[in-house]
């Protein structure tokens, strides 16, 4: 796992121990190694399921789906350049879902 995947694997891996309340339920994945490797988290509330995925590139693909509907509520797409930018988003990603 190179570095942008490890920074955002141990972001969610932060974040799941912050919310011990059981706010969230995040899982975090790393699927088999390809030519552009990626990892994702999947983040459950009661409300919505999103997915953040991360690919060695620096390509970060963020969604949120209602869970009623089923309908995009964020869909967005960044090229990450720095562990700050990653962070940055991520923190504004899910406190957009915890305010949802």
């Amino acid at each position: 796992m190179n570095k942008i995947l490890k920074n955002f694997n141990d972001w969610f891996v932060n974040i799941s121990k912050k919310k011990q309340d059981n706010s969230l339920d995040i899982t975090i994945v790393e699927p088999p190694k390809t030519a552009n490797s990626s990892v994702f988290a999947d983040v459950f509330t009661p409300s919505i399921s999103a997915r953040a995925t991360l690919w060695e590139s620096g390509e970060l693909y963020l969604q949120v789906i209602e869970g009623e509907s089923g309908k995009n509520i964020i869909e967005e797409y960044h090229t990450i350049n720095t562990s700050q930018q990653l962070y940055k988003l991520l923190e504004n990603f899910v406190s957009r879902i915890l305010d949802i």
